[in-house]
């Protein structure tokens, strides 16, 4: 059974005809009550029921438009209409509860697209359960659902080319077989329950016998497997993957992985749409082995991927083998292996071929010659040769032209002599490398070249033969000694050393003719030694310290990597990709950076670890000191600031990146700008252990800001971070604002204009945290809690009101002689 586009599209059509068909609604002159709903849909549709002349039908509804009938139910009496999650997918199903005279039914519809259709398959599963539902309300029959293995039944099969008549019917929905549940299993292969479940098995009541492999007479059942991963659109659903007669004495739900045995007919299906499932292989069994026709068909079109005949499990006779989506191979199979001549077809005319290879006995064998599309030719179906040569029994021999465009000499599969080769891989990838091999690994001199194409947009403005060049010697199928590269006005920009296949030595860039900009020191290819930057008129740009890690094991080097059968597996994963190019050496001692000759920066490591840092200005004055510990800031930390002059702006001290103790600021002219103490101490533990402050900014204790004059603006004292009592004033040494705390949660904010108090506020905090054990309340933002008292500009009291955690009550307003205003008289606390 071959799988056509033509084929899908009109097997598609034939099923939505015929599961749903859209009739005009009745108008309301045409019934005579509306007998339920309305019913909500998801999508702003609703769902109303009509009796007319006692026969009763729904319709979908949306906006004005003319309703749809999605059924007629006729003299029957709608119970309830609700939703059900069928494929545990999280798309659900609305079931329509009905009774008539021939007892209790239940009708099932899913949605496609925005239209709720008919669900075959789903309605002959209701026909069969809801006569035995005992309970007939909405949970007594979600009761009885919730009992059916999950499967996602808005999916239709394609059953058109099944010629099994029990299999044909469980995929269309008419069959009347009642399967059991062999199981659930998880995604690791072992038992489990639907909840966790990635794939369950059904048995049908259908049995045959058969010989098993080793001439055992054996029992087969026909079983459908479902599986909820297998389909990327309905992510979650369960869905049929698989059908066919299994045999019975294995049990799946802890065989694991093991292959079970079938016979007989047997199919395989892909998701190609949401609601549409076609065939993706098909096949057939004797003895637990393939026999008969097969073929495999591709998820994206349906076209046919592989076809052919098995003989008790060997693939025998003629055979198609898709190599892309526009050829396929075509040619015998004898005795399970290819033999002869096979042909290189074109998907869209049979009788335009690409090329062919001979096989004898599975293994290539005489000449071989493939052509690909030529696509920037003018000429419609132009080819160009693509590979060409000679095997010799399944290895290449003599003068061989390769599909990626290298050619040159094989002598029994080794590559041997003049080569110009396409480099995919490495340092040189997307290069075209000129030279020789001997005994199958490079040898001597070799050229590599990066030719300009249609992505280099400077080439578009002028002709150059190459980007740039490299020459590079090898020995033994690594590279060696010298390696200059060049650009496409073949001036050399860098010399680099190798021994055995590893950067090792030093190695230069040149900006110019014999201006150095760059020089780096390797060993056996990782950076070793001073590693310098620098500008066009000689000064020095950076300078760095590396060290060689003797604690790193060294992987492959790329030219080992690409002699290997599999270059990019075991210790070779990531040499020849980029993210294996950071150097596994570390710093050690100094680190310069220069900016127009002048020090910028100077950082000293150890180990790999930094240890100071210092900064300068343009002046080569200090900026900052930074000191460092295992890699975490520790000890000194100093500021300056060329803000109004050259001066000291911060000094302080960190702990394990966490300021610690006291910590001062200045201002340009010299002053005294704060100083607070931080929390994190030298040596600090708890319950015996080092302790380290989550908030590496947490301050503590006594804490000082001043005015640039001089003159005290807070004193305020912290508990972890928080403020317990807090005093401040404005530059003329008077009162602006106090926080005094009562107690561990009450406070008091009083506030004051030119020293004169103003407001004051009674506060209440049940707001709190926990640090080192120890609960501290917030205090700085309580709940309003007491009298809150306002006073006039000479200090008098204005008025008085009452809080209660946050809630205001009644005002006491005073007049000039602090009396208690008559109007306010009913306030008393």
């Amino acid at each position: 059974m071959e799988l056509s586009i033509r084929r899908l599209c009109a097997a598609v059509g034939a099923v939505l005809l015929s599961s749903f068909a859209v009739i005009p609604a009745a108008l309301a002159a045409e019934y005579d009550k509306m007998v339920h709903g309305p019913v909500d849909l998801p999508n702003g549709q609703w769902l109303n029921f009509y009796q007319k002349d006692q026969q009763v039908w729904g319709e979908m509804l949306y906006g004005d438009a003319p309703g749809v009938r999605i059924d007629d139910y006729g003299r029957a009496e709608i119970v309830a209409v609700f939703y059900y999650d069928f494929d545990k997918g999280g798309t659900k199903e609305v079931i329509v509860m009905l009774k008539d005279a021939d007892g209790q039914h239940l009708r099932g519809y899913g949605f496609e697209g925005e239209e709720l259709t008919k669900l075959p398959r789903l309605q002959a599963v209701l026909d069969e359960v809801a006569p035995t539902i005992s309970t007939f309300t909405v949970g007594g029959v979600r009761k009885v659902l919730s009992q059916l293995p999950p499967q996602q039944y808005r999916m239709t099969y394609e059953a058109e080319g099944v010629q099994d008549p029990d299999i044909k019917a469980i995929l269309d929905g008419t069959s009347k077989l009642k399967p059991t549940l062999i199981g659930y299993r998880n995604s690791e292969g072992t038992a489990t329950d639907v909840k966790t479940a990635v794939e369950y098995k059904l048995r049908y009541p259908l049995t045959r016998t058969d010989k098993d492999a080793e001439g055992r007479e054996r029992k087969y059942s026909l079983v459908a497997t479902f599986d909820r991963s297998a389909y990327v659109e309905e992510d979650g659903s369960f869905m049929l993957v698989a059908i066919g007669y299994e045999v019975d004495d294995i049990d799946w739900l802890k065989n694991g992985s093991e292959k079970i045995p079938r016979t007989g007919p047997f199919y395989e299906f892909m998701s190609m749409g949401s609601t549409w499932a076609g065939v993706a292989s098909e096949a057939h069994y004797v003895q637990g082995k393939l026999d008969g026709h097969f073929a495999a068909y591709d998820a994206r079109n349906g076209s046919v991927m592989y076809a052919g005949d098995y003989k008790l499990g060997e693939q025998v006779g003629k055979w198609i083998e898709a190599d892309s989506r526009e050829t396929y191979w075509e040619g015998e199979y004898l005795d399970g292996k290819k033999q002869g001549k096979w042909v290189l077809q074109s998907m869209m005319d049979d009788a335009d071929n690409y090329g062919f290879i001979h096989y004898n006995k599975g293994v290539p064998d005489g000449p071989s010659e493939i052509y690909t599309p030529d696509y920037d030719s003018s000429t419609e179906g132009a080819k160009k040769l693509s590979e060409k040569g000679i095997y010799l029994n399944g290895v290449k021999d003599g003068e061989w032209l390769e599909s990626d465009g290298s050619k040159g000499q094989y002598q029994k599969g080794v590559k041997q002599g003049a080569w110009v080769e396409k480099v995919t891989q490495g340092d040189y990838r997307f290069q075209t490398g000129e030279g020789g091999y001997l005994d199958g690994k490079r040898s001597g001199t070799w050229v590599y070249i990066r030719t300009p194409d249609e992505n280099d947009a400077f080439t578009t403005k002028q002709s150059v033969t190459y980007l740039y060049k490299t020459e590079v010697n090898y020995e033994n199928g690594l590279r060696q000694g010298e390696a200059k590269l060049f650009n496409k006005d073949n001036f050399m920009f860098a010399l680099k050393h190798y021994d055995k296949g590893r950067l090792h030595g030093e190695s230069l860039w040149y900006s110019a003719p014999n201006i150095v900009s760059n020089v780096a020191n390797y060993r056996q290819g990782e950076l070793d030694g001073p590693q310098m930057w620098l500008e066009p008129n000689g000064d020095l740009n950076e300078l760095s310290q590396y060290k060689f890690n003797d604690a790193v094991k060294l992987k492959p080097s790329q030219d080992e990597c690409m002699m290997r059968k599999e270059p990019y597996a075991g210790d070779c994963e990531g040499v020849l990709s980029s993210k294996n190019a950071e150097t596994s050496s570390i710093k050690d001692g100094e680190h310069r950076v220069y900016r127009g000759g002048q020090l910028s920066e100077l950082t000293y490591y150890t180990n790999g670890a930094v240890d100071k840092e210092y900064r300068f200005d343009s002046n080569g004055r200090l900026m900052s000191l930074q000191t460092y510990k295992a890699g975490k800031e520790y000890g000194p930390s100093i500021r300056y600031s060329t803000d109004g002059g050259y001066s000291l702006v911060q000094y302080g001290h960190l702990i394990n990146n966490r300021l610690s103790g006291p910590h001062y600021t200045f201002y340009p002219n010299g002053q005294l700008k704060s100083l607070w103490n931080y929390c994190q101490q030298e040596g600090e533990t708890w319950n015996g252990e080092p302790y380290f402050w989550d908030n590496a900014i947490a301050r503590c204790g006594i804490q000082r800001e001043y005015f640039d004059n001089g003159a005290v603006n807070c004193i305020e004292e912290l508990d972890s971070n928080y403020a317990v009592d807090k005093v401040c004033y404005d530059r003329n040494g008077k009162l602006a604002n106090e926080m005094l705390r009562i107690d561990e949660q009450h406070v008091v904010h009083k506030r004051y204009i030119n020293g004169v108090i103003y407001q004051e506020e009674p506060g209440f905090s049940d707001f709190s945290h926990v640090t080192k054990g120890r609960k501290i309340y917030h205090l700085e933002n309580p709940k309003s809690h007491g009298v809150f008292k306002s006073y006039d500009s000479s200090g008098k009291l204005k008025y008085e009101k009452i809080f209660d955690m946050g809630k205001a009550g009644c005002m006491k307003k005073y007049d000039a002689n602090g009396k208690q205003t008559p109007e306010t008289a009913s306030c008393q606390f």
